[in-house]
């Protein structure tokens, strides 16, 4: 019986609506406003970025003092000395670049420049070119920036390409060529995503307190990535830095990040950083090097000038791979740490600990190979090795040498 009436409801619903279907006697007529009326009414909700609307004052050539959305109809020039193609004194304001360009003909100092309380600023779509200083620079909460391309004059004018300085801001699918200074640099809580810095006269992104960068890519920086303490660097890719791949401090999470070809660490960090899953190559000191209390987990290291990996104490060091590297494999230089199945091959020394107080190191269940000495472990370590017949070994902690 139930099933009869909800077929029944069903099937008196399916008529109702196909007869709202059939269209009512007579010729058709408009029933509301079209697709051009549609835009023009969205065009009269946003502000064009000219003289009349935006009048610049003795520092701008436009400036933007009230709320509301604004777009630009055409490029802008800017060729005055010590001026900003776009200066914003106000909150919750959009400037859509609308795919132009900013050109600051290498004169002007400030491409889109934010003074005072201008939270929510929000900036997209367009070019920024031939600034002679930052090229956006906003310090206030939650700006965001996003398909901007800004080029800077040359590389060592001291300016940043984008600066939002403010908690909680976004940089999303952005390039920055030639900046003076940082590429990108985000305050406590941001985020960049998707971005490329190229070519910086200091760190490709720079990341605050607890910032993160995801999916960028940094060539030629002096810091790829300079971050804060409890930031974050996922599945980024560096090369050519002329200092470090990445430079972290305290509790900063680095995780399935490529680093090639950096002049000094790969990665250096200091204490309470989790560093897994990485791949650094050819550093031109250290690949990866820590302090204490590191989680240093499923990296690749490959050839390193002097040392693979690198820690001091109270370090968890579990599978990783080093391969070709001038001098140890992997060198500990404080007590407590746990080097726990890993693996060297082609060092000078494979695993070496070194230093006074070295000791209550667990190193077990390793692997060296091809290397001139595969393990120098001082007394006090909880250590023991074997050659390639530790197959037959009872020990399960023994490290083997081959």
């Amino acid at each position: 019986m139930q099933i009869r009436t909800i077929v029944a409801a069903f099937a008196a619903t399916t008529a109702a609506a196909s007869a709202q279907i059939n269209p009512p006697a007579g010729p058709v007529t408009d029933s509301g406003p079209n697709l051009s009326q549609v835009i023009d009414a969205l065009e009269e909700a946003r502000t064009e970025i000219n003289a009349e609307n935006t009048p610049g004052d003795a520092s701008s050539v436009f400036r933007i003092s009230q709320p509301g959305s604004y777009y630009l109809a055409g490029n802008v020039l800017a060729d005055k000395a010590n001026f900003s193609a776009i200066e914003v004194a106000a909150t919750d304001v959009t400037i859509d670049l609308n795919g132009f360009a900013i050109d600051g003909a290498g004169l002007a100092t400030g491409g889109i420049r934010a003074f005072g309380p201008t939270d929510r600023l929000a900036i997209r779509n367009g070019v920024i070119k031939g600034i002679n200083g930052n090229m956006i620079s906003a310090g206030s909460p939650s700006t965001s920036v996003r398909d901007i391309r800004a080029v800077g004059v040359a590389a060592g004018m001291g300016a940043d390409g984008i600066f939002v300085g403010g908690a909680g801001a976004i940089v999303e699918r952005c390039v920055v060529e030639d900046a003076g200074a940082d590429g990108i640099d985000v305050g406590e809580g941001g985020v960049v995503r998707d971005s490329a810095v190229i070519n910086c006269g200091s760190s490709g992104i720079t990341l605050q307190i607890e910032a993160i960068a995801e999916r960028c890519s940094v060539t030629g920086a002096a810091d790829g990535i300079l971050m804060g303490g409890r930031a974050k660097a996922l599945h980024c890719r560096i090369t050519g830095s002329r200092t470090n791949g990445i430079r972290a401090f305290d509790l900063a999470f680095i995780e399935g990040c490529t680093i090639d070809n950096a002049t000094f660490d790969g990665i250096q960090a200091t204490g309470d950083c989790v560093i897994v899953n990485n791949q650094v190559r050819a550093s031109g000191d250290d690949g990866i090097v820590f302090t204490s209390a590191c989680r240093v987990e499923g990296n690749l290291v490959i050839g390193s000038t002097t040392d693979g990996i690198r820690g001091s104490s109270r370090n968890s060091i579990v599978n990783n791979t080093v391969e070709d590297i001038g001098d140890d494999g992997f060198q500990i230089t404080g007590p407590d740490n746990r080097v726990d199945s890993n693996t060297a091959v082609g060092c000078t020394i494979g695993f070496r600990t070194q230093g006074i107080g070295v000791l209550d190191n667990m190193i077990v269940r390793n692997f060296a190979s091809d290397c001139a000495i595969t393990y120098s472990v001082l007394g006090g370590n909880f250590f023991s090795f074997t050659g390639p017949s530790a197959s037959s070994s009872t020990n399960p902690w023994i490290n083997i040498a081959q």
